[in-house]
């Protein structure tokens, strides 16, 4: 493990209690920062600074948002293990200036007290909130957690109880939007002074690259005009919600509510495009839609900037394809509802979305002026290491779409996909690990993700298996960490990497993690000299994954299990591990 040190920051969190039946619990954390003293000048000033490199060092649990002077900087955490959190060191040199800086981080902690959601998700680890930063000025340390007074604020614009993103993520995103939701980050709200913590987590590198924030527009305008909410439209519930009452007490259900709208003719809706953006004015409607294409697939933070005639609600919702009929398919919650004022209107979401289309419906709002729907990108950063060209251009296309399809799925991890789980599977990872060696020549997702499983103890696990899906929080991963044979996999990929890498040291160190593993799996072996009875088994979505072809004896999770040996026992020079492999194998 690359381990981090601060130099003078503690882990801090909030002062106040957080509210047990809150599904989301969200912070803002803020310091002003004077750099009067740096002026490049002090007789002549030009707003510039003496300072050669300023970096601000920070993590918190379980989402965070970096802002300088009012801009959003970055987006973290790069996710890891229980126990652990992933360092951030980020170059803000460029945005601060001679004189006061706000230096503000949002925190979102997710669910981690709130039992309407069951203490599970498949993206987050959901342990109790905290934060940690310093801001180190040419190897000097100007403010630090734990050390300076960092205050904090509860933000209340994000209503604390909604649906779920999909069965295994978090909440959905609704918001009343006022002054105070934006003022914070420059340091006007009441605030307390945050609470250094008793105890703190081992600190890791982030060595993996950051995702750019770079914005793309939704262009191309496809369509606008009236629309309603159909009451009488009867909805099926979404497969994670047909057994949980949590649901049916919600205050607000912006998916059902966008699911039972109805689109109508664009003739009751007036467009005009002037300097300041697109006007959409309502003639005989107080409801009224309007339907955007960004021409390609993206994953990120949406962007609105509305000026609204009066006070009402925009739903904001996205999607990555259009259903034949042109209507959008809802597979999980693809809603972000907006109580907006009268007036200007600037937002961007926390929670990262997949989208090519996005429709916006105004109501009861009256005429409003977009001045820009845009998204912020939070996929790997791709930085053309490799090139692939040949005469066919349609082979040269599905490379395109495939290398692309790659970049949304990574980020901190090796995600299954890119919004509606975000989680880290093993299996799926060694084929994707191989795309980002041979699209990418990138292997330092691929050691991170490795590692966050490496991490987990072998005491605490199901026989020292590794867990199916991490980072990420079961009831309990001593009785079940999923899909058994899925950690074979991962020993796999383990192998392949050390030997695509030559990473001995990475090798060594995480050797008696994986020989516990080994040793756990000899629990499962059976009279018959092979595995017997393993529990939750994946093979295939064939016959071949019915229990009476899996149970007592699997061949090919015995099979797989052979292999598995032969290359830990050549990776780690354990011939007793070839040997076995070759037993079980023969």
């Amino acid at each position: 493990m690359n381990h981090v040190a601060f130099s003078a920051a503690k882990a801090v969190f909030v002062p106040f209690t957080a509210s047990a039946e809150n599904a989301v619990n969200q912070y803002g954390f803020y310091y002003a920062l004077d750099l009067s003293e740096y002026a490049s000048d002090s007789e002549n000033p030009t707003g510039e600074l003496s300072l050669n490199r300023v970096v601000v060092r920070l993590t918190a649990r379980n989402v965070y948002r970096l802002y300088v002077n009012g801009e959003i900087i970055m987006h973290g955490p790069a996710r890891t293990a229980h126990g652990y959190c992933r360092v951030d060191e980020v170059n803000v040199t460029d945005h601060l200036i001679d004189g006061m800086n706000h230096i503000a981080v949002e925190v979102v902690e997710y669910g981690n007290r709130c039992e309407a959601y069951n203490r599970y998700s498949n993206d987050s680890t959901m342990e109790d909130g905290l934060f940690i930063a310093e801001i180190d000025a040419d190897g000097q340390i100007l403010a630090a957690t734990g050390r300076d007074q960092w205050q904090v604020c509860r933000i209340y614009a994000r209503a604390p109880r909604s649906e779920r993103i999909s069965h295994s993520r978090e909440c959905t995103e609704i918001y009343t939007l006022d002054d105070g939701y934006y003022l914070w980050r420059m340091g006007l709200e009441e605030f307390s002074p945050a609470k250094p913590l008793e105890q703190e987590p081992v600190y890791l590198t982030h060595d993996a690259l950051m995702p750019t924030l770079e914005e793309s527009s939704f262009d191309q305008l496809l369509e606008y005009g009236a629309c309603h909410i159909d009451e009488s439209v009867k909805l099926s519930a979404l497969f994670y919600e047909a057994n949980s009452p949590y649901y049916a007490s919600l205050p607000e259900t912006p998916t059902a509510d966008c699911r039972r709208t109805v689109e109508s003719d664009t003739g009751r809706v007036h467009a005009e495009y002037g300097n300041d953006g697109l006007t959409l004015m309502p003639a005989e409607t107080d409801d009224f839609y309007a339907l955007w294409d960004g021409g390609e697939s993206r994953v990120g933070f949406i962007r609105l900037a509305v000026t609204c005639e009066k006070a009402g609600v925009i739903d904001l919702v996205h999607t990555e394809l259009l259903q034949t009929d042109g209507t959008i398919p809802y597979y999980h919650n693809i809603v972000t509802r907006l109580h907006v004022p009268a007036g200007l209107t600037e937002f961007v979401t926390i929670e990262p979305a997949l989208a090519r289309y996005v429709m916006v419906y105004f109501r009861g709002v009256g005429d409003v002026t977009i001045h820009g729907l845009s998204i912020l990108d939070d996929a790997y950063p791709d930085e053309r290491r490799t090139s692939f060209l040949c005469s066919d251009e349609n082979v040269n296309r599905l490379y395109q779409a495939a290398k692309k399809t790659l970049l949304l799925n990574t980020q901190d991890i090796f995600m299954d996909c890119p919004e509606r789980e975000r989680g880290g599977w093993l299996c799926d990872s060694l084929w994707t690990a191989r795309a980002a060696a041979l699209m990418l020549s990138d292997s330092r997702v691929e050691r991170e993700f490795i590692e966050n499983f490496l991490l987990t103890p072998a005491d605490g696990m199901f026989h020292g298996f590794f867990p199916e899906v991490y980072p990420a929080l079961k009831p309990s991963y001593k009785d079940m960490t999923g899909i058994t044979t899925w950690s074979f996999w991962l020993m796999c990929e383990v192998c392949e990497f050390i030997r695509r890498t030559g990473d001995i040291a990475f090798r060594d160190k995480h050797k008696p993690r994986i020989a516990a593993f080994v040793e756990g799996t000899k629990d499962f072996m059976g009279k018959s000299g092979l595995l017997e009875n393993l529990p939750w088994l994946f093979i295939d979505w064939s016959m071949s994954n019915y229990g009476e072809y899996q149970q007592p004896v699997s061949s090919p999770a015995n099979a797989l299990y052979a292999y598995m040996m032969n290359e830990l026992g050549e990776t780690f020079e354990e011939p007793e591990w070839v040997a076995e492999g070759q037993r079980v194998h023969t």
